[in-house]
């Protein structure tokens, strides 16, 4: 495991050889950035680190343990739901806030609080782009 910095995000950078899971370029998990060994850091851009900020902000405004809580049981409800993990991951209230917003680079400066809890009862999987982690 190795401990670095990257402009542009506000907490540690931590490079694993598991976390995150193969096909995404990186997890967030209480303001620590994962990424895997094997990725190539200089690929990780602007919209990666808006995406993941707003994660941050949802945490923040929840509380980790709870917003953790929250993505687990809706993710799970999802997948029964939509017979897919991968439509029920998109679907999740904070990654339509994140995908939808992560090329707005002022989004978190105007961004409305609570508002993507509206969204944990839609089975929507539209914004997520196929190839975009």
């Amino acid at each position: 495991m190795k401990i670095e910095r990257l402009e542009g995000w506000r907490g540690p950078i931590i490079r694993t050889n598991f976390i995150p899971p193969k096909g995404f370029s990186a997890l967030n998990f209480c303001g620590m950035l994962f990424i895997r060994k094997d990725y190539n850091i200089k690929r990780i851009n602007a919209k990666t680190l808006n995406h993941e900020s707003i994660h941050s902000e949802q945490m923040k405004e929840m509380g980790y343990i709870f917003f953790y809580i929250l993505y687990v049981i809706e993710w799970f409800i999802k997948m029964i739901l939509l017979f897919s993990s991968d439509k029920a991951y998109a679907a999740l209230a904070s990654e339509q806030e994140a995908y939808k917003n992560d090329n707005d680079f002022t989004y978190l400066e105007n961004r409305k609080r609570w508002k993507w809890l509206k969204k944990v009862f839609s089975l929507n999987y539209k914004y997520r782009p196929k190839y975009n982690r």
